[in-house]
């Protein structure tokens, strides 16, 4: 509960900040954020931040919260399915287990194939 709470936040925040159009506001904004910034790797002084500054700020907050707090749970997961067999069984049958994974006919599924 408390990760998607802390989620809706960032996805407020990021809203904000994409949707700024004065840079005062923006360093505002920044500031009053300064904290989740920093831990995001976003290391630029709030003072020197203009509107050039948003996709960049955007971009540290998404990588963080959407990849990187996230790598420990899927390194973890595949770790699982490897512990299982699956990972091999999907390395060497993947003809036949393409269905399962990918909604395209035409591609061709291998263990570094990233399906959407």
């Amino acid at each position: 509960m408390i990760m998607i709470i802390m989620i809706m936040i960032i996805i407020i925040i990021t809203l904000q900040i994409e949707s700024c159009g004065d840079v005062s506001l923006l360093q505002q904004l920044c500031m009053e954020n300064v904290d989740i910034l920093i831990d995001c790797g976003f290391n630029k002084p709030i003072s020197k931040c203009g509107l050039e500054d948003k996709v960049t700020i955007v971009q540290s907050v998404c990588l963080q919260m959407v990849v990187l707090n996230t790598l420990a749970e899927l390194d973890q997961f595949k770790d699982g399915l490897s512990s299982l067999g699956v990972v091999r069984a999907i390395k060497e049958h993947s003809s036949l287990l393409q269905s399962f994974y990918c909604s395209a006919s035409k591609m061709q599924l291998t263990s570094g194939t990233q399906c959407t």
